[in-house]
């Protein structure tokens, strides 16, 4: 299972995020919500995302690679 922290240095490669003490305070945050995976970062996403100090690029990559928005477009499709 992919750790938090795994998972944004794997998203600060992909999308060469710089803002390194940034990605550090929503790891730290996230830990302090006993958010440690992944998984949970998923299921919690959007009780969470409004508290993290994220910037657009970074919430929209994180949406992205947590299938959030496909999800949004489905649902909206099919209304």
């Amino acid at each position: 299972m992919e750790t938090i922290e795994q998972f944004f240095a794997r998203l600060k490669k992909k999308y060469n995020w710089t803002d390194q003490g940034k990605i550090k305070q929503v790891v730290s945050d996230l830990r302090s919500k006993e958010i440690n995976s992944v998984k949970a970062l998923k299921e919690l996403w959007e009780d969470v995302k409004q508290e993290l100090p994220l910037s657009i690029g970074m919430e929209r990559g994180l949406e992205e690679v947590l299938g959030i928005n496909e999800l949004s477009f489905d649902m909206f499709h099919f209304l």
